[in-house]
């Protein structure tokens, strides 16, 4: 097994505690609590469905690195995509897995993986997609080498990264303003 880089660990440990979206959702009902991680989702970054294009993915094999909550990835399965999905965390797996029980979703493969050494043979997908995902990683190009390694030769790349000074960067900053103690101690 290969040590996690103290990075990574804090990035693993970032998410386990606080899967992504998550902490738009307060429902104690879980399909609400679903639904209000999906809405939120898209309300902020009404894009992404432009940007997925999930119904062209019907009887694709088709990897999503970073499951987070399972919002794009739910969006996979309904798609008819024969569809594997990644997360560095239990915690994401697990609530994905919540979720499409809840939906009655079947047909699908999950696991904890590590996007800088994915577990898949060369050649594998037709599609892979990320969305704002690979950037969090200690070795970001390393990550890409392993999204073009499993990517069949005439494979689609569907992935966004931003910086901390990108439009969509500054507007999550200010969005969560009160919890980015990690932005100011490191920055200023």
């Amino acid at each position: 097994m290969v040590k996690e880089s103290g990075l990574k660990s804090t990035v693993k440990k970032h998410w386990n505690n606080e899967t992504c979206g998550t902490r738009f959702a307060s429902s104690q009902d879980r399909k609400a609590y679903f639904n209000e991680i999906s809405e939120s989702r898209y309300k902020v970054e009404p894009y992404i469905k432009q940007f997925a294009e999930f119904e062209k993915s019907k009887s694709k094999t088709m990897l999503e690195i970073g499951v987070g909550a399972g919002t794009d990835f739910s969006n996979w399965v309904k798609s008819g995509a024969i569809v594997t999905g990644i997360d560095l965390t239990q915690a994401g797996i697990d609530l994905t897995k919540e979720r499409l029980e809840l939906e009655g979703l079947k047909s699908y493969e999950l696991m904890v993986g590590d996007a800088e050494n994915l577990s898949f043979s060369n050649n594998s997908f037709d599609f892979v997609y990320s969305y704002g995902v690979l950037h969090h990683s200690p070795d970001t190009i390393q990550c890409f080498k392993e999204v073009f390694r499993v990517l069949k030769k005439d494979g689609e790349a569907k992935i966004m990264v931003y910086s901390d000074f990108s439009m969509t960067g500054i507007m999550l900053f200010i969005k969560n303003f009160r919890s980015n103690k990690y932005f100011f101690e490191n920055w200023f």
